[in-house]
């Protein structure tokens, strides 16, 4: 028997506790007072869909819970309910709701899928109401009642159980073909361009060759600062090196004329003036690639 139910932040209730008895329980009152929301809350707590709207307060979670005692022996045997019951023979029932639109589903105290709570909640209550002759044109209900007729309950759980678990190994098998097909194209990529570097017959000095350009290009930014820092340095305005040498030459061709020994000096700032153009050749060719 369903003995407590509780309800906390759902619909026109802040927190409720309701105890009941073992026998007839009524809930009386004017419309609107809250009875449709106490069996809407009995509902999901049992497996129905939950909506946003239910909750009250946004900012809050929501909670309900479901307490059932002094249930059936032949409750027992059903294959879905072994793993549930504790020793003195109850069952919790627990669904939470966050704001954010995270839940929890729980029987006594043990996460569980939807799909759990729902056939357990079967088992444990029917509902009754003013539309329920309508349940007739529901094909879902007719083979209910044909399930129940012929006393199928405990075949249908193990079926529906076995027909979970054939789902699951069909996902894991399909997830398993899919890494097969996977590795398969690796494999095929890694041979092709195994065929590709022996069709290009590298020597030794292409492997030093590549080494040298890999790290060139691993530094290319340190590079490229460097060549900026040196042609800067090499054609600044304010002390231009092919200036300075060139302003040389005058003093050094007095010199030159007034001694004949100073003509190495000459060569030597003649060659210098050299060297400085072909390095600043040398290095824009270096930093153009």
């Amino acid at each position: 028997m369903l003995s407590q139910l509780t309800i906390k932040n759902f619909g026109l209730i802040d927190n409720l506790s309701l105890e009941l008895d073992a026998k007839l329980n009524c809930l009386t009152g004017e419309t609107g007072a809250g009875k449709s929301i106490i069996i809407d809350a009995l509902r999901i707590v049992l497996g129905e869909r939950f909506s946003s709207s239910f909750i009250r307060d946004a900012q809050k979670p929501s909670s309900l819970e479901a307490v059932f005692e002094s249930l059936p022996p032949e409750l027992k045997s059903v294959e879905i309910l072994k793993d549930y019951f504790e020793e003195d023979d109850s069952l919790i029932m627990q669904r939470t709701f966050q704001p954010d639109g995270r839940s929890k589903i729980k029987i006594n105290g043990a996460t569980v899928p939807l799909s759990h709570l729902k056939q357990v909640g079967n088992l444990l209550i029917d509902f009754h109401g003013p539309h329920d002759h309508q349940m007739l044109l529901s094909s879902d209900y007719h083979l209910g009642m044909l399930d129940a007729l012929v006393n199928f309950n405990s075949d249908l759980v193990n079926y529906t159980k076995c027909f979970e678990t054939y789902r699951e190994t069909k996902r894991k098998l399909l997830e398993l073909s899919a890494v097969g097909q996977t590795r398969n194209r690796e494999i095929d990529m890694l041979k092709f361009q195994v065929k590709e570097l022996e069709q290009i017959s590298l020597e030794e000095k292409d492997y030093q060759e590549n080494v040298i350009n890999q790290a060139k290009v691993d530094n290319m930014e340190k590079l490229n600062e460097s060549t900026a820092q040196i042609l800067n340095s090499l054609s600044n305005n304010d002390g231009n090196i092919d200036a300075k040498i060139s302003d040389l030459f005058a003093p050094m061709n007095i010199l030159l004329s007034s001694d004949e020994s100073t003509k190495n000096m000459m060569d030597l700032l003649t060659q210098f003036q050299e060297l400085s153009g072909q390095l600043q050749s040398d290095i824009r060719s270096y930093a153009d690639g």
